[in-house]
Parts: C-alpha cells; sequence; structure tokens
C-alpha cells in the first residue's frame, strides 16, 4: 500500500520511534535541542611541550650571540672610544691656547707704565751713594717690576766694596725698597805708598794716600796688592781676623797688628808693650788673659806678655 506523500518519514536507523506519551529520553533531549554545538565545537588540539632551557645554556648563548650582533657591538664600543679621545685631545689644545693667550695678556698689561719702576727708597748706606746702587743692579733703566730679581739684585750691589749685605724688597706697583749693611773697617795696610782701608775679611774698601785715624796698622808679608772690591789672601788674613775681634775696651791701645810668616800674630800697644797671641785661636780666652795681666800687674815699656797658650800667660822683660 503506497504511502500518502505528506507522510512522516521514518528514521533510517531503524530504531523504533518514541511511543506516544512517553517522555523522551535525556540524552535524546540533549541531542535534539542542540543538535549545532556540537558541529561548532573545534577539535581540541595540544600545544607541543616546550623544551626546558638550563639556565647555563642561555647565558652562554646570551653572551656569545651570533657574530654579526658581536661585531657590532665592538665596532660601536671602538667608536665611542675613539671620539672621546678626540675630545679630550680637543680640550687640552683648548686648554693649553687659552693659557698662552692669557700669559700674552699679562705680559702685555704688567710691561705698562704703571708697573714699571718710579721709586727707589735706599736705606744703611753711608759709603756708596744711591746713583752707583741703581747703576750696577739696573735700577736705573726703570724696569718693569715683572722682570726684577730681589736676589740678584742682592748679589749685583754687594759687589760694591762697601756693601756687605743688601735686602731688596719689590712692593708693586712702582717701588723698590733697598736696605744696606755696610763693612766696618778694621785696619790699614802700606801697600806701595798707598794705604788700604780692610775689613776683617781682608777686603779692600778703599785706597788712600794719607793714613786714617782711628784705625790701626796691619803689617803683613804682601805678595800681590788686590784692587778696591778685592781681598787680601794668604797668612795676612790672620791680622785682620784679630782686628776685627779686639774688645772694643783695649783696641784703642793698639797700634800696631803684626802678622809674622809662621801665622802667629803680634800686637804692639801704644805704652809700648808687646803682646804674643800666637795663632789665632782661642782668642776670647787670650783677650781674657791680657785684661786679666793688665788689671793685676805694672806693664812696663818694653815688656813682652805671652798669651799663646790659654791661661797660662807670661810676662818678660825687654
Amino acid at each position: 500500500m503506497a504511502e500518502p506523500l505528506n507522510a512522516p518519514r521514518r528514521a533510517k536507523t531503524g530504531k523504533p520511534s518514541a511511543r506516544a506519551g512517553q517522555k523522551p529520553s535525556l540524552k535524546t533531549t540533549r541531542a535534539k535541542a542542540s543538535p549545532t554545538k556540537r558541529a561548532r565545537k573545534k577539535p581540541i588540539t595540544r600545544s607541543p611541550k616546550r623544551a626546558k632551557v638550563s639556565p647555563a645554556s642561555t647565558t652562554s648563548a646570551k653572551s656569545q650571540g651570533g657574530p654579526q650582533t658581536t661585531d657590532r657591538r665592538s665596532g660601536g664600543r671602538r667608536d665611542e672610544a675613539a671620539l672621546q679621545r678626540r675630545r679630550k685631545r680637543l680640550l687640552i689644545l683648548v686648554g693649553v691656547a687659552g693659557l698662552f693667550v692669557l700669559a700674552l695678556v699679562a705680559w702685555a698689561l704688567l710691561h705698562q707704565s704703571i708697573f714699571r719702576l718710579h721709586h727707589v727708597e735706599v736705606s744703611g748706606n753711608v759709603h756708596e751713594s744711591q746713583h752707583e746702587l741703581m747703576a750696577i743692579s739696573g735700577l736705573a733703566n726703570t724696569p718693569a717690576l715683572i722682570d726684577l730679581s730681589a736676589a740678584q739684585i742682592e748679589d749685583q750691589m754687594q759687589q760694591l766694596p762697601w756693601v756687605g749685605v743688601a735686602k731688596v724688597s719689590v712692593v708693586w706697583p712702582s717701588t723698590v725698597k733697598v736696605t744696606i749693611t755696610e763693612r766696618r773697617p778694621v785696619g790699614t795696610v802700606a801697600v806701595l805708598g798707598t794705604w788700604d782701608v780692610v775689613d776683617k775679611t781682608g777686603r779692600v774698601l778703599e785706597q788712600r794716600k794719607i793714613q786714617p785715624a782711628g784705625l790701626a796698622q796691619i803689617e803683613a808679608p804682601v805678595t800681590q796688592h788686590p784692587v778696591v772690591g778685592a781681598f787680601f789672601t794668604g797668612i795676612s788674613r790672620g791680622a785682620f781676623q784679630v782686628a776685627g775681634s779686639l774688645p772694643v775696651a783695649f783696641k784703642s791701645q793698639v797700634s800696631l797688628i803684626v802678622a809674622r810668616p809662621n801665622g802667629t800674630v803680634t800686637l804692639h800697644l801704644v805704652r809700648p808693650v808687646i803682646i804674643k797671641l800666637g795663632h789665632v785661636t782661642d782668642l776670647t780666652q787670650k783677650y781674657k788673659d791680657i785684661a786679666a795681666v793688665v788689671a793685676g800687674a805694672t806693664l812696663h815699656a818694653g815688656d813682652v806678655l805671652d798669651v799663646s797658650v790659654p791661661q797660662s800667660s807670661t810676662i818678660s822683660g825687654p
């Protein structure tokens, strides 16, 4: 018997349809309710497990890197170091050039008229004039104070016969102060018809045609006559040392100091009395011995007092 066209089709599965009055099962209901959800679900695919990498291998890989990366980094560091070196050299050159320019400017400024010598103050000079002091030291040329050397000026001034010590101080902007300590004359030496005035070192301070008063005559063997400003040498230096060390209360009684060829010294007093000093040693004690004898004994003309041995003085008659 033929089925009508609008008759419901039977399931192909051959399963019996649900009977009337029976509730469909839960599985059948879920299947019928969402037939499209199962079709839309995507298959779950698991990502492959990552291989564990040890820290040591990671560090090694980072440190080594690729050859191109290492080359780029080292090249960049070299370029940066070279740039820093060039900058440093440039800064040094700029600094040196700046200092040179400043030095030129300072040199030109310090040689202006305001900083040149305009005033010279000299004190302590008696025998040497200010004109002579300035001439020998170059101060007469009004130099710039920056070009002056106090030590050099002192040495130049001390070449003058009477100058013993010269103390120079530069006072900016235009003044030089000079303090002179002159040598003290202690005796005279008769040489070739002239009288040489000498100090205790044997330096010739001046030459005179007439013997100066108040100075003891020194008699010494002279092999060479020094010029003014030069020194007597040889055994006569002992006589100059004695002349310069005589006590004030005693030296006015000494009229002649004789230097012997054997190096001993003899004093001739005004009385007249002769005193044998011997060699120029222990002079302080010998002077004390002379004072004791003079104070406690009566010396007669022609007596000879021998104090060549300290604290063992003897007196002999003429």
